[in-house]
């Protein structure tokens, strides 16, 4: 009974975002293959880069259109969070999130060229991670997405400075899971990308942050 009834509501289009926060059985989630993960990112040649690909997944179904926010947590529009756990959608409480950047690049920095991690048009800045004068920052578009470097002498002085991977992908956001002791030299890098109307892409690498 409560399948037919979920399978009704999602026919007739009727679907809410209270509806999804309370019946996460209606996002469909099925994990990306390896073959499949070896297509979203292109590493780039130096370190940091991303030296394989770790695991992701792909959610569908009639409740993506309310999907707000994919990273470490699946947000709604109306806040309620979830992560994925066994190819499902878990409800969890509302976190607060990592706190945002700041950091706006200078205009020589704010576009790159869409074929190459060069200034130039075709992709924009969208968000970045800092640390002191470096900035790991995402630039998308629709021909595809970097994410790569920036070091800055100050707020008015950077320079495009290393490719960490390209995808020919437009993501939407990123972020890292550094490695659980400061000694190791690897962690995890994800992006959230929309492979098409009403299917949304979470896919993780292993990211090698120096050699020893």
């Amino acid at each position: 009974m409560i399948a037919a009834t979920l399978a009704f509501l999602a026919q007739a289009a009727i679907v809410s975002v209270d509806v999804c926060s309370r019946h996460p059985e209606l996002f469909k989630v099925r994990p990306i293959t390896a073959e499949e993960g070896k297509r979203f990112a292109k590493p780039g040649g130096a370190v940091p880069t991303i030296i394989g690909f770790d695991e992701g997944s792909v959610i569908s179904g009639p409740c993506t259109r309310f999907i707000k926010t994919v990273g470490g947590v699946v947000t709604l529009t109306n806040n309620h969070q979830f992560v994925i756990s066994n190819s499902a959608l878990v409800p969890i409480s509302a976190g607060s999130g990592p706190p945002p950047s700041h950091f706006v690049p200078p205009r020589n920095v704010m576009r790159i060229a869409s074929n190459k991690f060069a200034e130039g048009s075709g992709r924009i800045f969208v968000k970045s991670f800092d640390d002191g004068g470096d900035h790991t920052a995402l630039w998308s578009g629709p021909k595809g997405s970097a994410i790569g470097t920036i070091r800055c002498a100050d707020a008015e002085t950077c320079r495009l400075e290393h490719l960490i991977l390209a995808s020919p992908y437009r993501i939407r956001n990123f972020g890292f899971v550094p490695p659980p002791h400061p000694e190791m030299s690897v962690g995890s890098l994800w992006f959230w990308t929309t492979l098409r109307p009403g299917e949304e892409a979470l896919v993780g690498y292993t990211f090698l942050l120096r050699t020893r």
